[in-house]
């Protein structure tokens, strides 16, 4: 299990097929990469666009993640990445409210701690989304020009300028890596 709880090992239980009753997608016995699609994009990616859906979208991208390491033999760079970015927009939804001086509750999202101070939270958070970002690099990621501009880093990149400008560096350097190994 990872520091910020994605496992590689996923069920069909893990999660429910969408509304239109597309239960044909989910419970094979070999996961496809199809269904980690379909969970990715379909599933997770929407969920994440509302702070209110954060923990959901994250437990999808965990089971995403896990499925790909089950279809493909390796984990998800975009999930990975993507649950990252959770812990950036959570940290960010964070520190907002703070700054409007009302209360914020986030449950389902790592750290699981309803009494912990909000700025123990927040760096808490942060620290996750940069753990999971080097995850995220470790798994093959390479789009720094999209880290760079990402909305949904915006809080790791500015709270954690130091981080943040080490894993652009790293993302630099595989991605120079990868055009250099693609040249013909």
């Amino acid at each position: 299990m990872h520091a910020y709880g994605v496992t590689d090992t996923w069920t069909p239980q893990s999660t429910q097929p969408s509304a239109g009753g597309d239960e044909s997608r989910m419970g094979s016995l070999a996961p496809t990469y199809e269904e980690f699609l379909w969970l990715h994009n379909a599933i997770a990616m929407p969920l994440m666009t509302r702070t209110e859906t954060l923990a959901l979208a994250y437990k999808h991208l965990k089971d995403a993640n896990a499925l790909h390491v089950q279809a493909v033999g390796r984990p998800s760079s975009e999930a990975l990445y993507n649950i990252a970015c959770c812990f950036s927009l959570a940290a960010q939804a964070h520190v907002r409210q703070c700054h409007r001086g009302t209360s914020f509750a986030l449950s389902g999202l790592p750290p699981f701690s309803v009494t912990a101070p909000p700025a123990t939270i927040i760096d808490s958070r942060l620290d996750l989304s940069i753990t999971a970002m080097e995850d995220a690099l470790r798994a093959g990621y390479t789009d720094a020009a999209n880290m760079r501009v990402d909305p949904d880093l915006q809080c790791t990149r500015e709270l954690r300028p130091g981080h943040f400008a080490s894993l652009l560096s790293k993302a630099l350097g595989r991605e120079a890596n990868a055009e250099t190994i693609c040249v013909p």
